[in-house]
């Protein structure tokens, strides 16, 4: 997969994106991380969940969005930023709008849950 550093500037907020091989037609996970994880170094993202295993040398089928909270704030804080960013790679890479999904641990959970409940019929899936 084909990594890619995303800059606040440009997308309203830091993080990791990852490219299959041919992301033509492929579907978009966005992965919320922990608290442990906020800030503005990107190697912290790699310390769990879906990017770890990308490191490991895990293949998805999918792009995958790994945005990085800000350190003084939590997910349920910062919905508005992370739905800019992620209609942002969503029209950048010409994301079907029924094939969004999104996920997170700890932390990642309770924003994942405030992004499926503010945003009620923008994701095809919410775990």
């Amino acid at each position: 997969m084909k990594t890619k550093l995303l800059k606040k500037e440009e997308y309203s907020l830091g993080g990791l994106l990852f490219l299959p091989e041919d992301f033509k037609d492929a579907p978009l996970i966005i992965y919320l991380h922990g608290a442990g994880e906020r800030g503005q170094n990107e190697e912290h993202l790699y310390k769990h969940g879906i990017p770890k295993l990308i490191r490991e040398g895990r293949e998805f089928p999918a792009i995958i969005l790994c945005p990085q909270c800000p350190a003084e704030f939590v997910w349920n804080n910062v919905v508005r930023e992370l739905k800019t960013m992620i209609d942002k790679v969503v029209e950048e890479y010409s994301v079907s709008p029924d094939r969004i999904s999104i996920t997170g641990s700890s932390m990642g959970g309770f924003g994942t849950f405030e992004m499926a409940l503010t945003y009620t019929a923008f994701f095809a899936a919410a775990a």
